[in-house]
């Protein structure tokens, strides 16, 4: 497990605005998909045909092409914006190493495969969300973050600038 930095754990978010996250970006996977699975119908050249193999599919298959598809959905959200979702920009937070590195692809691949697990989603509720531990991750609030970062580095700064000037 990487190293838990203590301005990474100061300013996590609080559990209303993960709700809030998860429930935006739930809101907006299921219009996307909607949407993609209404093109893919259009395009097929048989719309009623298609919407009928839709709705005989087996339960099992619809599950895991759902999940695959969220999978894919939060995965590159989040990677193609750094940490953040829909749901994260409109809250205010981010997704952060706990060591306070950069993300890497492993990371939000990871991050998002354990998202499968069930009852993840739940998991939030208490301290710290399942895929968040196991991912090394921390949804912060992002300004506040940013701005204690800012400040430890002031702070470490001092002396530094007067003896280099001299």
């Amino acid at each position: 497990m990487a190293k838990l930095l203590q301005v990474v754990e100061r300013n996590k978010a609080a559990n209303g605005k993960r709700f809030a996250n998860y429930l935006i970006d739930l809101i907006i996977f299921y219009l996307v998909f909607t949407v993609v699975v209404l093109i893919i119908g259009a395009l097929s050249g048989d719309f009623e045909g298609f919407l009928m193999k839709l709705e005989n599919t087996s339960r099992l298959v619809d599950t895991l092409q759902t999940m695959g598809a969220y999978f894919a959905f939060t995965f590159l959200m989040e990677y193609a914006t750094t940490g953040r979702s829909i749901g994260k920009y409109v809250t205010g937070t981010a997704v952060v190493k706990t060591d306070g590195t950069p993300l890497t692809v492993t990371d939000y691949l990871l991050r998002n495969l354990y998202r499968i697990v069930p009852f993840d989603a739940l998991s939030f509720f208490g301290n710290t969300g399942w895929h968040d531990k196991w991912s090394s991750t921390r949804v912060i609030n992002k300004t506040a973050y940013e701005n204690s970062k800012t400040s430890t580095a002031e702070i470490n700064d001092i002396g530094i600038r007067e003896t280099a000037q001299q």
